[in-house]
């Protein structure tokens, strides 16, 4: 008897490393939905069923803690960040999305890095609000790829997130009310011509980002 609760206890015990073990090797990814130029044209009805079903698989995901966050872009297009174990499965997780399954996006899915800033919990009541949503792009790398400015984030209270893609490529968003272009400007690395930013106005909730670790998402 005492053998077969220690063989239980073992394997019970194997189990909980083997279950943490694959919690530790998720990743996040970063989505980015470009609006496809060729998608078809459908009639009204159909373009509202396939956003209702687009908007339904975004909370299943959330729910399932497989979906960290997901706002869209004025004029179009929107991002995901995803919490899966490789890029494979990222890509297995948005088949499941029927407007990403109706060719609506052109899609790009990388591994990312957070540099500043928490996603945290979505508890109701909240509201969309508009955030500035700054794409670095390399051109002329002439030293460091990426520039990490941390410590220069910690000056900035309007960077309310930040993160880092393929080495080279960074996202920074900044609150809505902040003047994005001059800080743009002002960025050492378009200042010595390394990068090019583009800036699109971005909506997700006023509980998207915060400083409170104990609403912190799973990730």
């Amino acid at each position: 008897m005492k053998t077969m609760k220690a063989l239980i206890v073992f394997l019970c015990f194997s189990l909980l490393i083997q279950l943490n073990a694959a919690q530790a090797q998720d990743q996040l990814f970063i989505v980015f939905l470009n609006t496809n130029p060729d998608r078809e044209q459908l009639d009204e009805d159909k373009v509202s069923a396939l956003q209702k079903g687009h908007l339904e698989n975004i909370q299943r995901l959330y729910d399932k803690g497989e979906l960290l966050l997901a706002g869209p872009f004025n004029g179009g297009g929107g991002v995901f960040v995803l919490k899966a174990g490789d890029l494979e499965s990222a890509r297995e997780l948005l088949s499941s999305d029927p407007a990403i399954s109706a060719n609506r996006f052109r899609i790009e899915t990388m591994p990312m890095q957070i540099d500043k800033g928490m996603i945290c919990t979505q508890e109701e009541p909240y509201d969309m609000i508009l955030f500035n949503f700054i794409h670095f792009t390399p051109v002329n790398l002439q030293g460091e790829s990426h520039w990490s400015a941390k410590e220069a984030y910690d000056d900035r209270e309007d960077v309310v997130f930040a993160f880092s893609y393929d080495d080279a490529h960074f996202v920074e968003v900044l609150n809505g009310e902040s003047d994005a272009e001059s800080y743009a400007d002002q960025h050492p690395l378009i200042q010595d011509k390394s990068y090019s930013y583009e800036i699109r106005p971005w909506l997700s909730t006023n509980k998207t980002f915060c400083n409170d670790k104990s609403k912190k998402l799973n990730y």
